[in-house]
């Protein structure tokens, strides 16, 4: 896990602190996962280096505050702002993990939109193929990168220095693009002044481009127990059973379910009849929310369709649809159990040592 001691004796072997960072990622649409990593990488940096200044940079200019996520610039802006610095300061652009490394831009637009528009946009991607479409939104950028996510530092014009770090990220479609993306992908993270990966597979892909086996660290979400206190958490929860107007909730005392559209659709049948044989088995009530609501995830969807295919019955309550990261992370953080398709809501429930499936 890359924290700020580490970047200085790894990294900056000169001595010299970065004074300003940059933190890349899906911070624009709402993905608990994609925002909880802009909280995770603020409180890294401020903790180490609290006098640096921070921008945040999705593919569009956003404000998630009211979610619990940042303002976000857009990405074209990193490249203006690093080359109107007039001192020669040090620069850090930090990919501030997920599964980044082989996210096109057409994906990333696609999940900013209405689920009509993205809809759309895959329908026009199977007529003319990915390559095309990526191209179209590369130009939408205005940013001299062929994948959002892995910028090359020679690309920005500056007067003192660009360090490129990736912070726990996942990159299991390495090498499996076009042409162009593989060849990105081999020039520029060459070029990394620091690359740590969060699983195996993505190691292996890197590998497999002729780069040398980056580092294995754990997904830095596994930091968020430390970034809420347990009154704060209970906190949260109060928030959410207040808008529920549910009563009989207590501590430990139900089940959260999530699940993802792409799964639900392959398994809606058996999905309904285990929550069904759970709840008799141990009688407890059960939580049906959402953890990510962009297009192309909607969960709160999915929990809708399990209410009604359910019959909402008294023992089964859905969580508000709109529900900050923090009180997600309380809601699993206080449960007796979390079943769901998410990899963060895992490694949530996994740092709050819940029970997980």
């Amino acid at each position: 896990m890359i924290r700020g001691k580490k970047i200085i004796s790894d990294i900056f072997d000169s001595g010299v602190a970065p004074q300003v960072f940059h933190v890349l990622g899906a911070f624009d649409r709402f993905n608990y996962g994609d925002v909880l990593f802009a909280q995770v990488s603020k409180q890294l940096i401020m903790d180490e280096f609290p006098g640096a200044q921070i921008a945040f940079h999705g593919t569009h200019r956003s404000d998630l505050t009211e979610m619990g996520g940042v303002p976000t610039k857009p990405m074209r802006a990193l490249y203006r702002e690093i080359s109107r610095q007039t001192q020669p300061v040090r620069t850090v652009i930090v990919v501030a993990g997920g599964e980044v490394l082989g996210a096109p831009w057409h994906l990333m637009y696609e999940h900013a939109m209405s689920p009509m528009a993205a809809r759309t946009l895959r329908r026009i991607r199977h007529r003319i193929g990915s390559e095309r479409l990526d191209l179209v939104f590369k130009l939408l950028s205005r940013c001299p990168s062929v994948l959002p996510w892995i910028p090359d530092p020679v690309t920005f014009t500056t007067t003192g220095t660009v360090d490129v770090i990736y912070n726990s990220v996942g990159g299991q479609g390495v090498g499996l693009g076009y042409a162009e993306m593989t060849q990105w992908q081999r020039s520029s993270l060459a070029k990394a002044s620091w690359l740590s990966v969060r699983d195996a597979k993505t190691a292996d892909r890197i590998v497999a481009l002729g780069l040398p086996k980056p580092r294995l660290s754990p997904d830095s979400a596994v930091l968020m127990a430390e970034m809420q206190s347990p009154l704060a958490l209970r906190g949260h929860r109060s928030a959410v059973w207040g808008r529920m107007k549910s009563e009989g909730f207590v501590e430990n005392g139900y089940l959260c379910v999530q699940c993802g559209m792409k799964y639900f659709d392959k398994n809606e049948t058996v999905l309904v009849d285990q929550i069904q044989r759970v709840h008799a088995q141990y009688g407890l009530p059960i939580v049906g929310f959402a953890i990510g609501r962009a297009a192309g995830h909607e969960d709160h969807i999915v929990a809708r369709r399990l209410a009604e295919r359910l019959g909402h019955p008294s023992w089964f309550s859905l969580a508000p649809e709109d529900m900050t990261i923090w009180e997600i992370m309380s809601l699993i953080a206080g449960s007796a159990c979390y079943v769901g398709s998410s990899l963060h809501g895992y490694i949530t429930a996994f740092a709050f040592a819940k029970p997980r499936d």
